[in-house]
This record gives C-alpha cells, structure tokens and sequence, in this order.
C-alpha cells in the first residue's frame, strides 16, 4: 500500500508573503483611488497576515493614511493593535524603515481621537505591556520610547522653525497658525502621557530611567510647563522607587550634563512647587545607601545655594543634607561652614541636629585622640554590641589593625569602623559583613593596605567598590563570588595590590584570566 501523506509544509512563508506582495503592488499603483469601505476591507484581509510578518512601506503608509482620515474607524483598535505589537516587538532600528515609526505615530494619534482618550491609552500599553508582571520582550518599551521622543522633539524643532520664520518676516502669525500650533502642542502631550502610563509598570522603571539619560529634550523644553508637569509624574516614579539602578538616575550627570535633580531644584528651570520633588529625590538618595559621601561631593558645587535656601524655610531634608555636608567635611569653603550653621541655628529642628552633631563630634574626638593599642583581636563571640563598648572606653587613636575573624559582627558596626583615623589593617574572616558594609568602608577608610574578606557575605555588587581603596596593598577574597567584570576592575584601578588570594572563590565567566587572580 502506497503512503499517500501529505507532506507539504502549510506554515510556507509564501502562504502569507505573495498576498501582501500582491496587496503592496495595488495599493502602490492605486492607493489613492480607493474609498473608505475599500480601505476597512482591505485592512480586514491583510491586518491577520502581519501578525508574523512585517507590513511593507506601501501597507504602512496605507495604514497610516486610514488613522489619519479615519481615526475612529473601529478597524484602528480592532486590527492594528496587534500589528503594532509586532513593529515594537521585533524592530530593531526605525532609521531603516522610518514608515513603521510613522504608522505607529498616527496609530497612537488615532488613539487621541478617541471619545475616552485616556482609557484608549492606558489599554494600548497594557497590551503592549502584557499580562504579566514583566514584558516579556524587551524591544517593546525602547521602540516606544524612541517614538515618543522623536515625536516630543519634532514639536519644539517645528515651533523653532516657525519663530525664526516669523522674526526674518517681522509679521505676526495668523490664527490659523496660532491653531495650528496649539494642535501640535496637543499632539506632543500625547506623547507625554504614553511616556507616563510606560512609568507605571515596575519592570520597565529601571530601562525607562536609563533612556531619560541624558535628558534627551532639548534646553528649550525644559522651560515648557505643560512638558515639565508630565515629566514630573515620571520623575516622582523613579524617585520613589526602592531600587537605586532607578532613583539614583535622577542626579545622573553625564558628560557634563545636569540631571533631574538639577532641573526640578528650585532655582531649576522646572520647578514649581517650591521644590517638593527635589526634597524627594534628596530624601532618597541621602537615605537608601551609604554612599553619602560620594554623592553630596558630587552635587554641591552645583546645588549648595538651592539647598541651603529650602534649609532656611525649614526644610527637613535638606536641613539633613547640609547637616551631612558639615558633618563629613563636604565643605570647601570656611564660609559655607558658617553659612551651614547659622542655617542649622535659624529652626528648632536644625538646632537639633546640630547639637547632636556636636555631641557625635565631640565622642569621635575623643575616640581619635593618640592612645590604646597598635592592635586589637576580639573573642568569636564578639557581636556589634561589643564593638560599640569597646570603642565607647576610651582612645583608639593609635589602633592599626583590628582582627574581628570568626566573630559574629554585621555590617552594622562598620559605622564605628569608619571612625578609626588610622586603622590600615582589617580582618573580616568568616563574619556576617555584607555589601552595605563594604560600601561604607570602601567610601571612608581610604588609607587600608590590608582586608581580610575571607567567607563573608559580601557578594559581587559590593566587591566594585573596592576599586576605591587605591593604598590596598593585600586583600582577601577567598569564598568569595566573583566575575570577571570586578575582577578586571580590581586590576585595573588597584596599582599597588600585591597579592589577592581568590581561592575556592566562584569567579563567574572568568576563562583563561583567571591566572591574574
């Protein structure tokens, strides 16, 4: 009996291609000829082909063409969105094919003529989005962005043109211009709020932060107030959030460029709440992590006048900020010092905080002046309340090296660590040190040639920044997780490191370097 199975494969990419050849070629010869029934029943026949395909520049510009004229047709939601997803899930560049960005622009204009505009939105990006907690594909936010931008910053490139045009004429514009750029004003706010619903999905924060740096607007639209009040909404979000990839991007400065921080300060050109965002960015990065230090050296050249004038009303934040500024001799200038503390001497609260920061000074004085031993090794025992007492009796302004191995401290106690003036020496062997810890260590006690983080709890994230400790001459990292990233790092910004025992220690996607270690 002869096997007579088809063996055809049906999926043949032909099935879907020689239709929309053959669909490209009408619309290209007689696209402008066909009325507006034509148009729905050619969109219902072609839409489902696109669902693995992508739409060619003709079928693209026929599609724009029907969101513009027809923009509430019930074809738009019905068989464009899911040929949309398709464009932002799998584009890569829309410079190559500038038709997919401009059908995608005037699908989501079309979405603006719609009777609830705003519910038309917010569906639109929870489908893009996806049910679940994370977008599964992540092409889908950077292709909607980059709309979004474009399109924000063609609206400022247009109404430039229009003002130098007006000013070489010397003419008033007529209110058909005045209408029409109040339409295109219109049109970029539309853009602002799909930038504001992407900010309301926590998976998408961290990426989103990231392309907001640097501030892609250009300076003229950082004086815009219905753009800058969106970006609020956006900026608010990353300010908020817990994790420090997402609210440390408002102070990002790059290449020289001011960040979020900088604009909505109040002397910036964004503020207008007297500074109650900037207080909540300030909040946040001064409380999450423990690089205090790093960042308010960073921001107050830039932002010392801004701060010190919310101190002077009272300010809570930023009363702690400059706090922190005298506290950690952030401060150049003797006159900003006195500056700093007549502003903590103006309010109640501030007069608090200053007074304990006298009172934490006059200890840490005490604790630094010359005296007590060369070196120190406390029992296994030993937890963070022990080390606290034993810094609380007396000077240890001649202690060098302290051996804390096999003891049970934290990364609590490095807060006392920090204080020694002239500790070079530090034995972490197999206590529960962690990350946050580390962190404070790397930041303060820059003169250690020798550490001990033999099995402890630091993990990779902390070993970066052990790039800081530029005397470290020894350092142990046995059991230690490791990548070949840090690794290079260390190599790279540790000149005098002698000797880094990495043995048993997990160095991931190491290969062949790993001989250095």
């Amino acid at each position: 009996m002869i096997d007579m199975t088809l063996n055809t494969c049906v999926q043949d990419q032909a099935v879907y291609q020689v239709p929309l050849e053959i669909v490209s070629d009408i619309l290209s010869q007689n696209g402008d000829v066909l009325d507006s029934v034509a148009h729905s029943d050619i969109i219902t026949a072609v839409a489902p082909l696109l669902e693995n395909n992508q739409p060619s520049p003709e079928i693209c510009a026929f599609f724009s063409k029907h969101c513009r004229n027809s923009p509430r047709s019930s074809v738009v939601l019905a068989m464009f969105t899911p040929v949309i997803y398709r464009i932002l899930k799998h584009n890569m560049d829309f410079g190559k094919n500038p038709r997919l960005q401009a059908f995608v622009r005037d699908f989501i204009l079309a979405l603006h003529s719609k009777e609830n505009k705003d519910e038309a939105f917010r569906h639109f990006i929870e489908c893009m989005h996806g049910p679940s907690s994370e977008c599964p594909h992540p092409r889908v936010l950077p292709n909607l962005v980059a709309i979004c931008l474009a399109s924000v910053a063609t609206y400022f490139q247009d109404s430039n043109s229009f003002r130098v045009r007006a000013d070489i004429n010397n003419e008033e514009s007529d209110s058909s211009t005045d209408e029409s750029v109040l339409h295109d004003e219109d049109v970029m706010m539309t853009f602002l709020r799909m930038l504001q619903l992407t900010a309301d999905f926590d998976d998408w924060l961290p990426a989103l932060s990231g392309m907001l740096l640097p501030i892609p607007f250009p300076k003229v639209a950082l004086y815009h107030r219905k753009l800058t009040t969106s970006l609020k909404y956006i900026i608010g979000k990353f300010a908020d959030d817990p994790r420090c990839e997402v609210h440390t991007a408002v102070c990002g400065v790059r290449d020289g460029k001011p960040g979020w921080l900088d604009i909505f300060c109040p002397s910036g050109p964004a503020c207008d709440d007297g500074g109650e965002l900037f207080s909540t960015m300030l909040q946040k990065l001064i409380s999450c992590c423990c690089r205090r230090r790093r960042f308010l050296l960073s921001v107050t050249p830039r932002l010392f006048e801004p701060v010190v004038q919310l101190a002077k009303k009272g300010n809570k934040t930023c009363l702690e900020v400059v706090c922190s500024m005298l506290e950690l001799d952030i401060l150049l200038k003797p006159e900003q010092e006195v500056q700093v503390i007549q502003v903590l001497k103006s309010t109640e609260e501030g007069r608090t905080m200053y007074d304990a920061l006298c009172e934490r000074q006059l200890v840490l004085q005490q604790l630094r002046e010359k005296g007590g031993p060369k070196s120190l090794s406390l029992p296994s025992k030993s937890t963070d309340a022990d080390v606290a007492r034993l810094f609380s009796n007396g000077p240890l302004g001649n202690l060098e090296s302290l051996n804390l191995a096999f003891t049970h401290v934290t990364s609590q106690c490095a807060k006392i660590l920090i204080k020694l003036p002239n500790l070079k020496h530090l034995n972490l062997w197999s206590t529960q040190f962690g990350d946050d810890g580390l962190e404070l260590i790397t930041e303060h006690m820059l003169e250690l040639l020798s550490l001990n983080l033999c099995e402890t709890q630091v993990t990779d994230q902390g070993l970066r920044n052990l790039s800081d400790l530029k005397k470290l001459i020894h350092l142990n990292m046995n059991s230690t997780p490791l990548t070949t990233r840090t690794c290079r790092l260390l190599q790279k910004t540790l000149p005098n490191l002698v000797s880094m025992d990495t043995r048993y220690t997990e160095v991931l996607d190491l290969g062949e370097e790993a001989s250095f270690c």
